[in-house]
């Protein structure tokens, strides 16, 4: 009942609520700030798979450069929800992290945990991998991205094998599901209010950043000044744009996204070496996504009819997973 109630909670929020996120890739390890190197991205990816795969159990890796003007732990939590990181147990966890940046000169992170996974995986202990595991990694000069990610999954894999693993789902109904599902509908309706109509500040502040040539970018400049958006920051991101738009070609994940991103970085000046050199980034991970989603239909098709039975397994993508509020972050 408790998992009935929250499903029709949470799939009656109009679609637009997660217009900004990313959309769910299907993969593990999602590195769209570009701090792992290709190899630690892949040993990462099989680590987790196989975790997945053998326990039903998700642990969900993101790295992202803008956290589109959300709080890390509310980024965290609608992108988990959004991608429904986990099985129908609720059993899954996302690892957020926010490097630092030209204009922001912290590194944020933010462990997100699904329902059924919050027992174990408390908010407290959430605090004490981030400070004690995660945190000497981060302070180091350069930050040691992955080794700190690393760091956290070698402290939570072993909790969350504690808490679930293969096998039926518990059938126990909840006393206090009605009102913890009410108190969701509650906070849901809340955030629906504050974001259902972005603000011209935010519409002026997008504009901006998704200028495809200077003179766009130019032209949107007195109403954004208008709308209240700072001239410091206006400047700042102007002198930012073509660091932005040559990320935005390494991170693009289809060919006409990526021709569409070459001609803008292009516009704010980029070199064609460096453009180049971006592409390929870009054009080596769509071929690995590739050679993802080809070996998940493989092993799909091996096992016949059994092959969606597993839930949690990354073979055959997120399994829906619920996320309420759980977990901790931390800034470094």
């Amino acid at each position: 009942m408790k998992r009935l109630f929250l499903s029709a909670t949470v799939w009656c929020l109009p679609l637009f609520l997660f217009a900004e996120l990313p959309a769910a890739t299907n993969l593990l390890v999602n590195d769209f700030a570009n701090v792992f190197t290709r190899s630690q991205t892949l040993q990462m990816e099989q680590r987790l798979e196989a975790f997945s795969d053998s326990t039903t159990n998700q642990i969900c890796i993101v790295t992202i450069s803008d956290l589109e003007g959300y709080e890390p732990a509310d980024y965290a939590q609608r992108l988990g929800q959004k991608w429904g990181v986990g099985s129908s147990k609720d059993n899954g966890v996302l690892i957020l992290l926010k490097p630092r940046s030209a204009t922001e000169q912290y590194i944020d992170v933010f462990i997100a945990t699904g329902y059924g996974i919050e027992g174990a995986l408390t908010d407290a202990l959430c605090k004490r991998i981030i400070n004690n595991h995660m945190g000497p990694k981060l302070k180091q000069d350069p930050p040691d991205y992955f080794g700190a990610v690393e760091a956290a999954v070698m402290q939570i894999e072993p909790v969350m094998l504690g808490e679930y693993n293969e096998g039926p789902a518990s059938t126990e109904e909840d006393d206090g599901s009605m009102l913890f599902g009410l108190l969701v509908l509650a906070v849901i309706a809340l955030l629906f209010l504050m974001i259902a109509s972005p603000s011209k500040k935010r519409r002026a502040r997008n504009r901006l950043e998704n200028a495809s040539t200077p003179d766009e970018f130019a032209a949107a400049v007195p109403d954004a000044i208008k709308a209240g958006v700072p001239v410091e920051w206006i400047t700042q991101l102007e002198l930012d744009m073509p660091r932005r738009t040559l990320q935005a070609v390494q991170n693009a994940r289809s060919q006409s996204s990526l021709e569409t991103q070459k001609r803008r970085a292009r516009a704010f000046g980029n070199s064609k070496e460096a453009i180049d050199a971006a592409a390929a980034i870009a054009l080596a991970a769509m071929a690995a996504a590739m050679m993802a989603s080809s070996r998940r239909t493989n092993y799909s098709s091996s096992r016949g009819s059994f092959s969606g039975s597993s839930g949690g397994s990354s073979f055959g993508g997120f399994g829906g997973g619920s996320f309420g509020g759980g977990g901790a972050g931390g800034r470094f």
